[in-house]
């Protein structure tokens, strides 16, 4: 079951990276919040506010902005998942509540300026999250605008349009570590996906409510202040079998 347990943690580690940029990233230093970069996997470091831009990065959707709150089929439990956003998705920021075995887990991811933290807040620690396994590559894909490079590489299908939640969304196919994966794309942002792999199909991912014009959460696009952060691969946060 380890491709499927991949397929789970792509979707939850990348799901708000699912229609981003497959061009290099800018790792500059102008994060409104920052932390001393680790030169090795595994150190950590305290969080330093600070007053630069954080708009930098890839735009992403043709919305400005927006709020929206997902369910996500993990299999063995359900999360409940809000992504907000701003300067057409450059900019993301996604709360993740879940119950699983009577344990409550409470994380947050955000992107911004080309990097990627996931954070749990119970215990208040984080993770920078180091996309260095290029079998995540698909899920980074920017769905507005394929290259022809993307499309062969992961076997690409465009489908007729379909309505989901009232929206016009593009519906296309991609394959990859061995499953099949169906999305409904809205202005760039993913609203359902399905998954066929290990023999089981399954709906991963269902949007159930869009705002186009939301009110942020203070502090929601920040770094929060206190947290230690840890430098890791997205490789090594893989689990070996479900």
């Amino acid at each position: 079951m380890k491709k499927l347990s991949y397929l789970l943690l792509v979707g939850i580690i990348a799901l708000t990276t699912s229609c981003g940029s497959n061009e290099t990233k800018n790792e500059d230093s102008t994060g409104e919040a920052k932390i001393n970069e680790a030169t090795d996997a595994g150190k950590t470091s305290e969080t330093t506010p600070d007053t630069s831009s954080e708009t930098s990065g890839d735009k992403r959707f043709t919305l400005e902005q927006g709020m929206i709150e997902y369910e996500m089929n993990l299999v063995v439990a359900t999360m409940n998942m809000t992504t907000y956003f701003k300067d057409y998705g450059a900019v993301q920021a996604s709360v993740m509540k879940a119950e699983m075995m009577g344990e409550k887990t409470d994380d947050r991811e955000l992107q911004k300026n080309g990097d990627h933290y996931r954070f749990n807040m119970l215990e208040k620690t984080g993770n920078k999250i180091i996309m260095d396994n290029k079998e995540i590559d698909p899920l980074e894909l920017n769905f507005s605008n394929l290259s022809s490079e993307a499309r062969t590489k992961y076997k690409i299908k465009d489908f007729p349009n379909e309505k989901y939640l009232d929206k016009d969304c593009k519906v296309m196919t991609f394959e990859a570590e061995g499953g099949t994966s169906k999305i409904w794309v809205w202005k760039g942002i993913p609203l359902k996906m399905t998954v066929s792999a290990s023999g089981m199909n399954f709906d991963m991912l269902t949007a159930t409510k869009i705002s186009e014009t939301p009110t942020f959460p203070a502090d929601i696009f920040e770094i929060p202040k206190g947290f230690k952060i840890t430098e890791v691969k997205a490789s090594e946060m893989m689990p070996d079998e479900m």
